[in-house]
């Protein structure tokens, strides 16, 4: 929804907001990048960094995101989070330390959390990238800074909702409306109070910002998220009630009336809140890959409009969805010729014929292979009871308007089966992973660009950007800058890389992406706010006169920014150091990395 009476833009880089993208490493690197190219650029006698007072971040943007608070809270610079960071991912394989923490039994021992493998990668994170540190250090900073709100963004499971671990210049908040004011038991729930939200730990941040779907289960809290079983968090777990839960949860998996069922399932919900029993926490991503969305919300509780003068989005999602392929015909294999109803006749016989060979073996005297007939026989016999078994418990378990269908697919063939089943989960999968949740980031990209308010106030720095330029002429097809753009284009969505990419040096032409992006992007922008500059001179209040005449003031201000020529002097300086950045990108894109003005 569009602010009422936005002022028109006088200041365009002051109070900046930016946005991290979710990617795994690829975001990392690419919003390193982002970061190091407006610690580069100096405006009015301080880099654009400088600006910066909101970082909201997803995914893998949370990595160089809660580095860069951390160590800013802390005392130290940028340059520190550069150098970090550049030297840790490129020998961090985050997935291959968390299977060997998982697998170290020594590491479970407190028995705080459960032992998974998104809880073995927030102890990896924690370990590796935030120095054991949690959300108290970032309450107070050790001299003021430039950066007064922080998003780290997740999606919990419970509402479908943004889930934010933040902080405000007004105050630390945790996670959404539901936490903050969700009736439970009896009581509200509450804010969460400032011991419980200081005792988190950065690595369950950055675990809860990036567990995807699929890659990693669910991070539960508050279970996973308590320091030790007396700290202020840990009280908001109610075993009685968890009991009660747990009771009816097995009432209702008993009951068979739908009517019966509704109703226990009302009961455990008066029964449950945000604590109890718990609630599943994934990446940030799903709900909003782009972080946008804290960015705007807070933006509208500010009484002046708007608080940000410009949101900066440094985003890698892939906004392609891969075709959808269908089986041509049922396979044709030796298993496919056999349906449920024939294998089931076929195995009684087998099994029966094992059992008679065993007894005629013992009878004429071979006691050893009447002992391998009989080993068989009760191995294949187990087995199948097992197989035959659990199929029965699932059928049973399944909606008795379900059940009376199970008859018609008994007598399918399994190469006929298998092609139903597999097209089902290939297409819930694309459905899952690539429509719905590219859908509903497009709807959180469509509000920010639909909202007038944000026109003149906006920058989207996409890392297909310099992919398109190329195929546009705009970048010469042989130019090094264009084989960079391409080689970041083919690196996937994971919390490594690989030796070959190691080897092509892919966490720096990311970086560099990143940074060359950003630098022909806010020509674009600096371009653009030229065009529509106006000064404060009597022409110009004589058409704001004449608008407001016409009923039209509104939009009339939307259409033009107010800046004077100190601030033109200084867009006009900035855009010289760019079209000179653009230039060395061109001939190196790594000339940046290589001869760093922000170390």
């Amino acid at each position: 929804m569009a602010s009422e009476n936005p002022s028109p833009l006088s200041h365009p880089f002051s109070n900046i907001a930016l946005c991290l993208s979710g990617g795994g490493y690829r975001a990392a690197s690419y919003s390193l990048g982002t970061l190091s190219y407006l610690q580069h650029l100096q405006y009015n006698g301080k880099s654009l960094l400088e600006n910066v007072i909101t970082i909201s971040t997803v995914s893998g943007g949370t990595i160089p995101g809660i580095r860069y608070a951390l160590d800013l809270y802390q005392g130290r610079s940028f340059e520190d989070t550069y150098r970090l960071l550049r030297e840790l991912l490129p020998k961090t394989d985050v997935i291959e330390e968390s299977l060997v923490l998982l697998n170290d039994k020594n590491a479970w021992e407190d028995g705080l959390k459960r032992r998974n493998l998104i809880n073995s990668a927030s102890k990896v994170y924690q370990k590796l990238l935030f120095d054991e540190q949690d959300m108290s250090a970032l309450i107070s900073p050790e001299k003021p800074v430039h950066l007064k709100n922080m998003f780290f963004n997740a999606t919990e499971f419970d509402h479908g909702s943004a889930f934010r671990f933040m902080s405000t210049e007004k105050n630390m908040r945790f996670g959404n409306g539901y936490v903050f004011s969700r009736k439970g038991y009896g009581e509200p729930t509450g804010y969460l109070k400032a011991e419980e939200i200081a005792e988190i730990k950065l690595g369950d941040v950055m675990a809860a910002s990036s567990c995807f779907p699929g890659g990693f289960e669910p991070i539960a809290f508050p279970d996973d998220f308590i320091r030790d079983r007396n700290s202020p968090l840990a009280h908001r777990i109610n075993k009685e009630r968890r009991e009660k839960i747990g009771s009816l949860e097995n009432k209702l998996k008993q009951t068979k009336n739908e009517f019966e069922k509704a109703k226990v399932k009302y009961d455990i919900e008066q029964e449950s809140d945000f604590f109890n029993p718990v609630t599943g926490l994934m990446d940030g991503g799903i709900y909003d890959n782009q972080g946008t969305s804290s960015v705007l919300a807070l933006d509208r509780g500010h009484k002046e409009k708007p608080y940000h003068q410009l949101i900066i989005v440094s985003d890698v999602a892939s906004y392609f969805i891969d075709d959808y392929t269908f089986d041509k015909a049922p396979s044709k294999g030796f298993l496919s010729r056999f349906s449920y109803r024939s294998a089931k006749k076929w195995l009684t016989v087998f099994i029966a014929a094992l059992f008679v060979s065993a007894l005629g073996t013992a009878y004429f005297g071979y006691p050893v292979p009447a002992a391998v007939l009989g080993t068989l026989f009760a191995l294949v016999g187990g087995a199948s009871r097992l197989l035959f078994s659990g199929i029965h418990n699932i059928e049973e378990g399944l909606p008795s308007f379900a059940q009376k269908y199970l008859k018609y697919f008994r007598s399918l063939k399994w190469g006929l089966m298998r092609r139903l089943i597999k097209d089902r989960i290939s297409s819930v999968m694309l459905m899952t992973s690539e429509i719905f949740l590219k859908s509903i980031r497009s709807l959180h990209q469509t509000i920010l660009y639909s909202d007038p308010q944000w026109k003149d106030r906006r920058v989207y720095s996409e890392i297909y950007f310099l992919q398109q330029q190329v195929r546009s002429g705009k970048i010469p097809a042989d130019s090094p800058l264009a084989k960079t753009a391409n080689l970041v284009r083919l690196m996937p969505t994971t919390l490594w890389f690989t030796a070959q990419e190691n080897d092509q040096q892919m966490m720096d032409h990311l970086i560099a992406s990143g940074q060359a992006t950003l630098c022909y992007k806010l020509i674009e922008y600096i371009d653009q706010l030229l065009d529509k500059a106006i000064d404060d001179s009597p022409a110009n209040e004589e058409e704001d006169d004449e608008a407001l005449e016409r009923g039209t003031a509104h939009e009339h201000l939307m259409q033009k920014t107010i800046i004077n020529e100190q601030e033109k002097t200084n867009l006009l300086t900035l855009r010289q150091t760019l079209e000179e950045d653009r230039t060395k990108f061109l001939q190196d894109p790594l000339w940046l990395i290589k001869e760093p003005s922000y170390l």
